[in-house]
């Protein structure tokens, strides 16, 4: 478990989760405050995003086990990132993953000991839209393709992206999706919506070769009037509503 604290030197804290104690904890590369954080699937690492809206974000690699630093960036971009997430597809060794926030969508790699991040760009309609959330593929089922990630926008949209191209998206719901799980070849999405605010996707029977998702639910889903996905107009439903968060 990881966690970050508040103030003019926020601090990293890396706790173990059955004993209470913490195990680690990085001070000094932080002068605002923690944005977001990313364990690695594959290696003792953790991502730490820092930053505010006025000054340029830092991004630091940490090996937990170890209590060193695997890697530093000072200059990741002015926009702000809101979310961080490693790809667990890689190898031991490999480092790589992509952050996303307000008009802000990068994939990142270490090259040469120095990270490098690559803007996304959209081949399909509607761009530069603010991203508030991100997953990937799961690594261990049929569907899994390591260059393929999934965001949330600000808009209620999931884009898929193939490498750094956003190639395809769907209207999810109405509001912001502000978290995305992948299980199996589920998309699961939580955001704010009146009608439904987790909505379930089913990657296309066509994948890899086809990018898109399907309602899990069908025609008759109740979350989203699919027949006008497109403009966003809802089936009905009972309450408002929202979901923070999603997790298995």
């Amino acid at each position: 478990v990881v966690s970050a604290t508040k103030g003019s030197e926020p601090e990293v804290l890396v706790w173990n989760p059955y004993s209470f104690q913490v195990r680690q904890h990085f001070r000094k590369d932080f002068d605002s405050c923690i944005a977001a954080l990313s364990f690695s699937r594959n290696d003792t690492w953790v991502a730490v995003v820092g930053g505010d809206d006025s000054q340029e974000n830092v991004i630091v690699v940490y090996d937990y086990a170890q209590g060193t630093t695997v890697v530093k960036e000072q200059h990741a971009g002015k926009n702000r990132i809101i979310a961080i997430a490693f790809n667990p597809h890689m190898r031991t060794g490999e480092l790589s993953f992509v952050t996303v926030g307000v008009r802000h969508v990068r994939f990142w790699s270490l090259l040469r000991g120095k990270l490098t991040g690559r803007k996304g760009s959209y081949d399909t309609r509607g761009g530069s839209e603010s991203m508030l959330s991100v997953a990937f593929t799961d690594p261990e089922h049929v569907s899994a393709v390591k260059d393929i990630t999934f965001t949330g926008s600000k808009d209620g949209r999931i884009f898929i992206w193939k490498d750094t191209k956003a190639v395809w998206n769907v209207q999810c719901c109405k509001g912001p999706i502000f978290c995305l799980l992948v299980h199996g070849a589920t998309v699961v999405a939580g955001g704010k919506d009146t009608n439904a605010p987790v909505r379930e996707w089913k990657i296309g029977r066509g994948w890899p070769a086809r990018l898109e998702l399907t309602p899990a639910r069908g025609s008759d889903d109740q979350g989203l009037n699919l027949a006008q996905k497109t403009d966003g107009a809802p089936a009905g439903g009972r309450s408002a509503s929202s979901s923070a968060c999603v997790r298995a």
